[in-house]
């Protein structure tokens, strides 16, 4: 695991142009979906449905990349490459590195609404 935060809270800061009702929805929005996308791209996985799988960790990487979560947005983009070459062991390796960063992601997210409604 990576020692830098989960989530780059000054890129993301720029990225809603300082705005904090901006950020608490991108939060929110992320806490709301990107954890049924990681959900679904395990199952596309496990099923080898590699077009899905594909598809999934592309909506995936674009969500952290949106929220400038680098490791979890390089390990979406892990998992899709993989899918997309049909090597299965590196996609199941990359499935499980995103899983850890995307707890990782989610408690920031707890943390980071919880300051912005202060």
């Amino acid at each position: 695991m990576s020692a830098r935060p989960p989530i780059d809270r000054d890129q993301l800061r720029a990225r809603c142009l300082d705005d904090r009702e901006f950020t608490r929805q991108m939060l929110a929005v992320f806490r709301e979906f990107a954890p049924q996308t990681l959900l679904q791209l395990r199952q596309s996985t496990e099923t080898m449905a590699l077009a899905d799988a594909r598809r999934h960790a592309h909506m995936l990487k674009g969500s952290a990349a949106n929220l400038a979560a680098a490791d979890l947005q390089s390990a979406a983009a892990a998992a899709e490459d993989a899918a997309a070459a049909g090597d299965a062991p590196a996609l199941r390796t990359a499935v499980a590195d995103a899983e850890g960063f995307m707890q990782r992601c989610l408690l920031d997210v707890e943390t980071m609404l919880g300051e912005l409604s202060r």
